[in-house]
């Protein structure tokens, strides 16, 4: 699954923020204001995790992407390895992305 994929689950799902509001009750906003169920879990942590997720993931998906383009941009102005521990450490991680199915 790409950056692109997660985009398009975050636009076709209800928007957030989403939260738990216990008892298996995952809430997020309605169009007229309200809020309203969007997803029912049995298991506490489950639902806080796939109500953080939903809240958070366009902002990471936003980031992974500004970090693609800022490692480009680095790659392309710098003759050679560009050597940085954080230029490494974005590398390493948007490969652990890529690698994720």
């Amino acid at each position: 699954m790409t950056l692109a994929d997660l985009r398009v689950l975050c636009k076709r799902a209800t928007p957030g923020p989403w939260v738990n509001a216990g008892r298996g009750d995952l809430r997020g906003p309605h169009q007229d204001g309200s809020d309203q169920t969007v997803a029912f879990c049995t298991y506490d942590p489950d639902g806080n995790f796939i109500a953080a997720a939903r809240t958070w993931l366009p902002a990471l998906i936003e980031v992974a992407e500004a970090a693609q383009m800022m490692i480009h941009e680095v790659e392309h102005d710098v003759v050679g390895e560009y050597s940085s521990p954080a230029i490494r450490a974005i590398r390493a991680a948007l490969a652990r992305l890529a690698e994720m199915k």
